[in-house]
């Protein structure tokens, strides 16, 4: 699937990018991670005139405590930044519960939290997890910056407070007053399906008693619910077993849910009241995965829109809509490698890197199943970041690295994790093979030595139509042996 014909702009700095949705007001949308846009555009539900791709921006990748405790969160940093922060694992225990359960590990690489909070989907994670925690958003347009609380950030299911020149820049959580502690929880059908219900808690407690209290509540409403007289019945007063009873109560009578294929609306409150006792009780709820990571990079520079002249080094074909009708497509050439090999490429903004791939490059062992974002089968590495093809644009890897299944190989020998899938049997129809073996090339490039759990989860974004799992986490261990062996 393709999106409608847009024209594309990565500009350099904040300033052009607020001029560039100014001059395309409403028929303008801004890029982050895309994972959930890029979708959005290919099924048509969304069909923007103007992409401002803001990955190329400088200093929007961070997420850092003030000293005053307060953490601020750039537009541009990556669920998996946060999956692995150190800070939110000292320091906030409610983000660091969420953090590894966006999504699934290979979206995480791409989307952002403020992404997530402009999207303002009513089954997105992170609008609950900042309610709870009071958090904010900071907005800059052609005024300058302005604050908005995050509970008149969100308007509506996918509606948020910006006006049509202004970027969200920031989020910010404001630093507790006393002990914080709390968590998140999520009841979905598997890894990377959005939530059923998902419920976040913030307390802070001084003297034995809660100071400040946050409940915020995911997917039971047609926007986030902020649990008000829920998280208010806990202050003032010691955690007990009463207590939080009646908060969860409370919550749960907060919850707007639809009985729908997932469950009945009675159902849902029902889980809404579990996931609050079960927080409150065990006091954090994080199950954040254990992990390093540095910061990720913005990386790239501007990509220059070109005409359509002479014959390019790579050529992507449409379908011919006559002279008068194709002249005015915009067409952007892009320089990459793939493989180690340095390529150049003549493409619309809107064809998929997918496309690029297979089609543009030929290399067609990356393969196309889903479509949407959900199978994994099309996963490569860009800048050594496991990611899906489909849902990226070709125009977004200028001056980047990507590697496919074969680049895997050497010039004589197999890789290890190929001899792996062999050895073990780890293919069986060989569709998603391709995909599997790229996220695990990641995986062991960052844990070189991993658990049986820690390949699972790194994989958890792949799906084997097959179902042979157990053979498949079988051969990454193989060839985690092999390459440890060999000394890499």
């Amino acid at each position: 699937m393709y999106p409608s014909r847009f024209r594309y702009e990565a500009p350099r700095s904040i300033a052009e990018a607020i001029s560039l949705l100014h001059e395309g007001g409403d028929d303008a949308k801004v890029l982050a991670g895309g994972q959930s846009l890029v979708p959005l555009m290919k099924l048509r539900f969304a069909s923007p005139e103007l992409i401002v791709d803001i990955n190329n921006l400088p200093g929007l990748d961070y997420h850092r405590e003030d000293p005053d405790g307060t953490i601020r969160i750039g537009a541009l940093c990556r669920h998996a930044d946060l999956e692995r922060s150190a800070l939110l694992r000292a320091k906030q225990p409610v983000m660091a519960a969420a953090a590894p359960l966006i999504a699934d590990p290979i979206v995480r690489n791409r989307g952002t939290l403020v992404g997530s909070l402009c999207h303002a989907d009513p089954q997105g994670d992170w609008a609950s997890v900042v309610t709870a925690l009071g958090g904010f958003v900071v907005a800059r347009g052609p005024g300058g910056r302005r604050t908005i609380p995050i509970a008149d950030f969100v308007t509506g299911p996918f509606q948020n407070a910006l006006a049509l020149d202004e970027i969200a820049v920031e989020a910010v959580i404001p630093a507790p007053k006393g002990a914080l502690a709390g968590g998140y929880l999520k009841l979905e059908r598997r890894v990377g399906d959005f939530a059923t219900v998902g419920v976040a808690v913030a307390t802070e407690t001084s003297g034995g008693k809660v100071t400040r209290a946050g409940i915020a509540l995911t997917g039971v409403g047609g926007s986030t619910i902020n649990a008000t007289a829920a998280a208010q019945a806990l202050v003032g007063q010691p955690l007990t077993a009463d207590g939080i009873a009646q908060a969860a109560d409370l919550a749960a009578g907060a919850a707007r849910p639809r009985t729908d294929h997932r469950g009945s609306a009675e159902y849902k409150r029902h889980m809404v009241r579990t996931f609050v006792v079960r927080i409150l009780s065990r006091g954090d709820g994080s199950q954040a995965a254990a992990g390093g990571g540095s910061e990720a990079g913005t990386g790239g520079g501007r990509v220059a829109t070109v005409a359509r002249k002479g014959q390019p080094d790579m050529t992507i074909v449409y379908e011919d809509r006559g002279d008068d009708a194709t002249s005015d497509v915009p067409v952007n050439r892009i320089r990459f490698t793939i493989n180690g090999k340095k390529m150049v490429a003549e493409v619309e903004p809107r064809l998929l890197l997918s496309h690029l791939i297979r089609r543009g490059v030929g290399l067609t062992g990356t393969h196309m199943g889903c479509d949407t974002t959900n199978c994994g089968a099309c996963t490569v590495l860009v800048d050594g970041r496991p990611v899906k093809s489909c849902t990226m644009l070709a125009v977004q890897v200028d001056g980047r690295a990507v590697e496919t299944v074969e680049g895997l190989a050497g010039a004589s020998e197999l890789h290890p994790l190929q001899e792996g899938f062999k050895t073990e049997h780890g293919l069986q129809c060989g569709f998603c093979t391709p995909g599997m073996m790229m996220a695990a090339k990641a995986l062991l490039a960052e844990n070189p030595e991993p658990t049986e759990d820690e390949v699972r989860w790194a994989l958890s974004g792949n799906l084997c139509r097959c179902t042979g799992y157990q053979n498949i986490v079988k051969s990454v261990l193989w060839a985690a042996d092999k390459l440890k062996a060999q000394g890499n």
